[in-house]
């Protein structure tokens, strides 16, 4: 069908044909009109709706997250106004529901498995491709929040910014940098095993799982930090993975697609980067890899302090 209605919601998915159906849209009530999709031969179809349009491809490389604070709010508008709105790609399958999954994902605070049933109820064919599948998991991952701060967004980035340059035989240049010094959310601070140079707090640390344990949903670095561990690694790990930390700028600015490096306080060398990825001991595959190696430092654990 052009277009199917999700269960619950005055919100209908479909493709770039329904808008062709001027009745049916008539007769379903539609008011609003979410495009997602690239170029603007269509757009005579909406004049007569309040209309929004997302420009983007069905592609692996595309950030869709940068769009879901924009989206559901038009969605929002939409629904609180009394109106029925049509989210519409291509062909009503990975684009548009996407969208939609993420709307419903946090207006009812629930899983992406949860939503994307719901929204499979309306219209079976419905199948977000699998970096769009990585990024709505993402998504849930920060709880349902898209900002320059949120660790998953952030590292799905520089995730991505490393693939494309890397394929293009040059090394990106990270925007943001963590502080190594640890803060009132940190629970573990890596230090230099040498000199007790602070490195690196457990904010900056990327989790990730041994790829036989990876879901079908979940992205690598999907693992929680807790004082409960004996350890933030897995006893199969040599290698903590991290985001870019401020000590490193120098190093990592250099433009080099790799490289060591060095305790900034002692010069004893205690890791490497490669911006093209690295495999872990535990069989897991990280991009990019910025690590230190686990024989190098100490972990010091930070505990609340009791009342």
């Amino acid at each position: 069908m052009a277009m199917n209605k999700v269960p619950g919601y005055n919100i209908y998915i479909g493709t770039l044909f329904a808008l062709q159906g001027q009745k049916a849209l008539a007769d379903a009530g539609i008011t609003h009109v979410l495009s997602a999709l690239r170029g603007s031969n269509f757009t005579k179809l909406v004049t007569s709706f309040k209309h929004m349009q997302i420009h983007v491809d069905d592609d692996d490389d595309e950030d869709m997250l940068q769009y879901f604070n924009q989206s559901n709010a038009f969605i929002e508008e939409a629904l609180s106004s009394g109106g029925k709105i049509l989210v519409h790609c291509i062909a009503g399958i990975s684009r548009s529901s996407t969208l939609v999954i993420a709307y419903i994902m946090r207006d009812r605070r629930i899983s992406l498995e949860e939503a994307w049933s719901l929204v499979q109820q309306g219209r079976p064919i419905v199948n977000p491709n699998d970096s769009f599948k990585e990024q709505l998991a993402i998504y849930e991952q920060d709880g349902f929040e898209v900002s320059e701060s949120s660790p998953g967004y952030r590292r799905w980035k520089l995730k991505k910014q490393a693939e494309l340059a890397t394929a293009a035989g040059t090394a990106p240049s990270p925007k943001v940098y963590s502080e190594e010094k640890a803060a009132g959310n940190s629970t573990v601070e890596l230090r230099c095993k040498k000199c007790r140079c602070p490195l690196a707090q457990s904010t900056a640390i990327v989790p990730h799982l041994a790829t036989s344990g990876s879901s079908k949903y979940e992205p690598s670095y999907h693992s929680k930090i807790g004082p409960s561990m004996v350890s933030v690694l897995a006893p199969s790990c040599m290698h903590y993975f991290l985001d870019p930390v401020r000590w490193m700028k120098d190093e990592l600015e250099r433009g080099e697609l790799d490289g060591k490096f060095d305790c900034p306080k002692c010069q004893t060398k205690i890791g490497s980067y490669r911006w093209q990825g690295m495999k872990c001991t535990c069989g897991a595959w990280v991009t990019p890899g910025i690590s230190i190696q686990r024989g190098r430092v100490d972990e010091i654990r930070k505990f609340a302090a009791k009342a």
